[in-house]
């Protein structure tokens, strides 16, 4: 914990001076100095300099690398308490949600009544070193990232890049060892992830993380800021391997596993390699009108359903039909009630029994 003062070497000398019973005169006559350079040391307007505290060294016993490490941390503290106090301008940028996250992954421990340092934290997490880099950095990188129109809510870009932040830091244990990228090879197993997705259990997101680490594709659930409103992000490694980072929000399977193929979808159908961001709808949400979203909603509906989709489920409203339709088809059942929640034709109170808690592997 930094502290919210700077101690000037000038204290230590100033406590000789009291036990030794001499003047700040009679101390700079034995130094060598001036009373003026030495009052100046005492208030800490003047810099011990490495003659300065040879001479400290010789009258007051103490070392001369105790005297010059005194004045290198006295004014490290001054530079960072006059820089938290030029941050504690930009502290608006954190939101309440964001701070309190920080606090409890202690990444701070820093409150609004200290805002610089809350703020010289959030960089050091995001990995920025001023507020003007913070912010061309976040317009550079999640210029993916537009409005959730269907609710009003923003998505807040501290809360993002800090969330990332996590994702990365915890990236740097997973790639090692991790193969190249083959898309092949993760089409290949989409057979496989779909039966493992289809019965879940407290296991099913590390088998299908284990499954998808084999073509090279990691796949890690972050734990993120309150009222974030994202189900994850697909982005890319230095190397080009794919990474699935989910918030695990909604724990139920329906959701999650539908976000996973969703995200899969993007990595195995689009052009690019940039990020691309998976929203929380609402329950009166609009289809993706862009052509990404669409083909990546459309590669989840024919992976996860089949050639078929919905279709099967036309006019069933009860959950032990749902679930034996699900089954015989081998899919899901929290993904059919997701869908057909999502498709209007199944009420949101039906079937929610049908969409199953699952077990989070938090990384971190």
């Amino acid at each position: 914990m930094s502290a919210s003062y700077a101690v000037a070497p000038g204290m230590y000398l100033q406590e000789w001076i009291e036990e030794a019973s001499v003047t700040q005169q009679e101390a700079a006559d034995r130094l060598g100095l001036s009373r003026k350079t030495v009052n100046g040391i005492i208030k800490g307007t003047q810099p011990v300099s490495q003659e300065t505290a040879i001479k400290l060294e010789r009258v007051t016993s103490i070392p001369r690398d105790a005297w010059l490490r005194f004045e290198a941390k006295y004014r490290e503290d001054l530079a960072r308490l006059e820089d938290e106090k030029n941050l504690a301008s930009s502290a608006s940028i954190i939101p309440a949600e964001l701070a309190s996250f920080m606090r409890a992954h202690g990444i701070t421990d820093a409150t609004r009544r200290n805002p610089g340092k809350l703020v010289s934290d959030f960089l050091a997490m995001a990995g920025f070193g001023s507020v003007e880099a913070y912010e061309s950095g976040a317009a550079n990188m999640l210029s993916s990232v537009a409005t959730l129109k269907e609710s009003g809510k923003q998505v807040d870009h501290a809360s993002m890049m800090a969330w990332i932040a996590l994702g990365k830091q915890a990236e740097s244990a997973m790639v090692d060892g991790l193969v190249a990228y083959e898309p092949d090879a993760l089409r290949a197993s989409l057979t496989e992830l779909r039966a493992r997705a289809a019965a879940t259990d407290p296991d099913t997101l590390r088998d299908i993380a284990r499954i998808l680490s084999r073509s090279g594709v990691i796949l890690q659930f972050v734990e993120a800021p309150a009222k974030f409103p994202l189900h994850g992000v697909t982005r890319w490694t230095a190397d080009g391997n794919p990474v699935i980072q989910l918030t695990g929000r909604r724990k139920k399977d329906g959701y999650i596993i539908w976000t996973l193929f969703h995200e899969l979808g993007h990595i195995l159908n689009d052009d690019n390699t940039g990020m691309t961001v998976n929203f929380i709808e609402g329950r009166g949400a609009r289809a993706p009108k862009n052509d990404a979203e669409k083909r990546a909603n459309a590669f989840a509906k024919e992976t996860l359903l089949g050639p078929g989709g919905l279709a099967p489920y036309h006019g069933l409203s009860d959950s032990s039909s749902i679930k034996a339709a699900a089954q015989a088809r081998g899919a899901c059942p929290g993904v059919v009630v997701n869908l057909m929640h999502r498709n209007h034709t199944l009420d949101y109170k039906w079937c929610n029994d049908l969409l199953v808690d699952m077990d989070i592997p938090f990384v971190g």
